[in-house]
């Protein structure tokens, strides 16, 4: 009963039960034969559309700054594609097998450098070294000033699954923050364990450093409460966060 869904999903198809099994004969270009079955517009339709919820989903699970290199990459491939050897055919002409592997070969090929331009530009954009198809030592440095208190306010998300981060064992993070009126209360934390780092700034201003060793392969967030520390004085607080990872 769990398999009847194969069913339905046959009728998308023009002319579903049309001479199936008549021998099709060579392939020509260009030659007028029987039509083979393909989606109708309907299920071009729904296709269009599916593929198009699933580039939002990615946008929003990833995020759109993470997503905007291989975006950028992509938007090249007509010209990394039109700079692909392929071998052409005239209509009439019997395609001969060889030659169209080739192109296919040709074009997976072609693929495969795109993705790995995507991981380098990736790796790049964290300042990590590519090497042999992996990111050595990715950094994030980042700058927060705060006008007033907050709570709970999340500065920085990490992925130690993606990419960009799933070849380093342990994340140094160093919090600075100058002098002011406020007083920083941070945590790091997972999903998995909860908090497992805190780190706490009064407000003569100082740094604090933490090592990290990363054990689940999983989102890491660092939130920060600022706390004023003199009610009769609001002067900004400026926060430098530096991670390193290795």
């Amino acid at each position: 009963m769990k398999k009847l869904y194969i069913i339905p999903a046959t009728l998308f198809c023009n002319n579903v039960n049309a001479e199936w099994g008549q021998q099709w004969g060579s392939m020509v270009w260009g030659q007028s034969s029987t039509s083979v079955p393909i989606m109708g517009g309907f299920s071009q339709f729904i296709f269009f559309v599916l593929m198009l919820v699933i580039g939002v989903f990615v946008t929003k699970r990833w995020g759109l700054i993470k997503t905007l290199p291989a975006v950028a990459v992509l938007s090249l491939t007509p010209i990394i594609v039109d700079a692909v050897q392929l071998n052409t055919f005239q209509n009439g002409e019997v395609a001969d097998a060889d030659d169209v592997n080739e192109n296919f070969n040709n074009l997976n090929q072609a693929v495969q450098e795109l993705k790995e331009t995507i991981k380098r530009v990736s790796c790049n954009a964290v300042e990590g070294v590519f090497l042999n198809d992996s990111c050595l030592n990715p950094e994030l440095d980042i700058d927060f000033i705060f006008q007033a208190p907050v709570s709970n306010n999340v500065l920085l998300e990490i992925d130690t699954s993606s990419f960009e981060f799933e070849n380093s064992n342990n994340m140094e993070i160093n919090l600075f923050a100058e002098a002011s009126s406020f007083n920083l209360d941070c945590q790091l934390s997972n999903t998995t364990n909860g908090v497992i780092s805190t780190f706490f700034i009064p407000s003569t201003g100082g740094s604090v450093v933490d090592i990290v060793t990363i054990q689940e392969r999983e989102v890491h967030t660092l939130s920060c409460s600022i706390l004023s520390a003199n009610p009769f004085q609001q002067q900004p607080v400026e926060i430098t966060l530096e991670v390193r990872f290795y």
